[in-house]
C-alpha cells in the first residue's frame, strides 16, 4: 500500500503486547523490513510512562502518599503505578501534581514572609490573585459559566479546617456557617446538605428536586430513611453507576417512588436492619443476603419496630429488638418461634433438628451482643445526619 502511494516509510502502530513480538521480527529481518517503523500505541506509551513514573518514584514515598493518604488502597497503588488502571493512574498523579504546587507556593510564600520580601511584590500581583480567586478566571470557561445562572455552589471536605463549608456564585465566596459539621463521613454529610436544600426550598416557596450522586447502598438507605423529612421536595433520585468505555452504566433510583411503596415505620427500621445485616462497618450474616432482610421488613415492620431505638443508649431493648430480626431471618417458617427470645437455644435447635454447617447457625447471645454493639453506633451515626454537630460517643464503648 505504501509503495502503491508512493510512500518511503509503512508507520505501522501496535498495541503494548504486539509492539514488542513486532519489534523483534523487524530485528530478525533487517534487510526485509528497512522502510517499516514501529510504533508504539499512544495509550500503551502514557501507560509504559506511568509504570517509568512508578519505577522511579513509587519506592521513594509515591507509594506510601496514596496509601497514607487514605485514597487509595495498598493494592490499588500497586496497579496504579504499573501503569495497569490507566485513568486511575492520571487521576491520582494529577493529584499530587496540585498538592505538590499548592505547597510549593506556600512554602514559597513563606519563605518570603521569614525573608522580608513580601514587601518587594507588587500590589498588582495581590490583586490579581484575589481576582482569580474571586472570579474564577483562572477555571475554564465552561466552568465559569456554570454558576452564571445564578446556581449557588457547595463545597465542603476539601479544606484544612474540616468542619467548613463555602458557598460559591459566579462571583463570590462566602462561609456558610449553618453548614458547618463534625460529621467525619461524607454519607451522612449528604443528607445534611440535602435537608438544607429543601430548606432552602421552603424559604422560596417552591418545591423542589434534588439529584444525589454516589454510587453507595449506605447513601440509598438514609435517602430512604430521611425522605419524609424532606417537606419542601416531591423528587428525590439517587445517580448510581459510573460510565466506563463499554457501556453506560448509570441508573438513577426514584427514592419517592420507593418511599411511597414502603410503610412509614420500614422508612424508619431501614438503618437499623441494614446495619444489624451487614454494612461497610458491620458484619453480614452469612447466607443471609439483603433480599431476605427487605423482605421481611415489608412484611412485619410492625413487629420490629422497636428497631427504631437502636440508636438509643438502651441496650437491653436494642438487642431484645435485634434479636427478634435476626432470628426471623434464621427462623422464617417459626418452626421454633419457642426459642426465638434466645439465640443459644434457636442455636442448639437448628443444629439438632437438622444437617447445618456451623457457620449457618445463628450466633451466640456473647457473640451477638457485640455485634449489636457495634450496629448501635453505626446506627447513631446515620440518624443523626440532620445533626451538623453531634455527640456520638467514644467507638470503644461499642464492641
Amino acid at each position: 500500500m505504501c509503495k502503491k502511494a508512493d510512500q518511503k516509510f509503512s508507520v505501522q502502530t501496535f498495541d503494548q503486547q504486539l509492539y514488542a513480538i513486532a519489534q523483534q521480527i523487524k530485528w530478525a529481518n533487517p534487510l526485509e523490513f528497512p522502510d517499516h517503523i514501529i510504533r508504539l500505541g499512544g495509550f500503551h506509551a502514557l501507560s509504559c510512562f506511568i509504570a517509568s513514573v512508578g519505577k522511579l518514584w513509587g519506592d521513594g514515598g509515591l507509594t506510601d502518599l496514596f496509601v497514607d493518604s487514605g485514597v487509595y488502597a495498598a493494592g490499588t497503588v500497586d496497579q496504579m503505578l504499573s501503569g495497569k488502571q490507566f485513568n486511575r493512574s492520571v487521576r491520582g498523579l494529577t493529584l499530587v501534581y496540585e498538592a505538590t504546587m499548592s505547597l510549593w507556593l506556600s512554602s514559597f510564600f513563606d519563605w518570603c514572609g521569614s525573608n522580608g520580601h513580601l514587601e518587594n511584590i507588587p500590589d498588582e500581583f495581590w490583586d490579581s490573585l484575589q481576582t482569580c480567586y474571586s472570579s474564577f478566571s483562572d477555571d475554564p470557561p465552561s466552568e465559569k459559566n456554570a454558576l452564571a445562572d445564578g446556581r449557588i455552589l457547595y463545597l465542603a471536605g476539601a479544606f484544612h479546617n474540616p468542619e467548613a463549608v463555602k458557598k460559591i456564585r459566579n462571583d463570590t465566596i462566602s462561609d456558610c456557617l449553618c453548614l458547618f459539621s463534625t460529621q467525619e463521613e461524607a454519607d451522612t454529610r449528604i443528607i445534611l446538605h440535602a435537608l438544607h436544600a429543601d430548606k432552602q426550598f421552603g424559604n422560596s416557596n417552591v418545591r423542589g428536586r434534588i439529584v444525589i450522586r454516589c454510587s453507595d447502598t449506605d447513601v440509598l438507605v438514609l435517602c430512604v430513611h430521611y425522605f419524609h423529612h424532606l417537606q419542601h421536595t416531591d423528587q428525590l433520585w439517587l445517580l448510581m453507576g459510573t460510565v466506563t468505555s463499554g457501556r453506560d452504566g448509570r441508573r438513577y433510583i426514584p427514592v419517592h417512588d420507593l418511599c411511597s411503596s414502603l410503610s412509614n415505620i420500614t422508612c424508619k427500621i431501614l438503618p437499623s436492619a441494614h446495619a444489624l445485616t451487614g454494612c461497610d462497618t458491620t458484619s453480614s450474616i452469612f447466607g443471609i443476603g439483603k433480599k431476605s432482610v427487605y423482605k421481611l421488613l415489608k412484611t412485619s415492620s410492625e413487629d420490629l419496630s422497636d428497631l427504631m431505638q437502636l440508636a438509643q443508649s438502651d441496650l437491653d431493648v436494642s438487642i431484645s429488638a435485634s434479636r427478634k430480626l435476626v432470628a426471623r431471618l434464621y427462623d422464617p417458617k417459626g418452626k421454633y418461634k419457642s426459642c426465638q427470645n434466645n439465640l443459644n437455644k434457636l442455636r442448639v435447635r437448628l443444629a439438632t433438628s437438622k444437617d447445618s454447617a456451623l457457620v449457618r447457625l445463628p450466633p451466640s447471645e456473647a457473640s451477638f451482643k457485640q455485634h449489636v454493639l457495634r450496629a448501635c453506633i453505626q446506627a447513631k451515626v446515620w440518624m443523626t445526619s440532620h445533626e451538623a454537630k453531634r455527640h456520638i460517643g467514644s467507638p470503644y464503648d461499642f464492641g
